[in-house]
């Protein structure tokens, strides 16, 4: 559990960084958390 904990972490800070770059990242990295999770 604590493994998949840092993974979200990680995953969130990515999501974060991508956003700050702009719109056109956003809706393909949200479609591939959606699948992977």
């Amino acid at each position: 559990m604590e493994l998949l904990n840092q993974v979200m972490l990680i995953i969130l800070k990515l999501t974060r960084i991508l956003n700050r770059f702009g719109a056109p990242f956003r809706k393909p990295w949200n479609i591939k958390i959606d699948l992977v999770f």
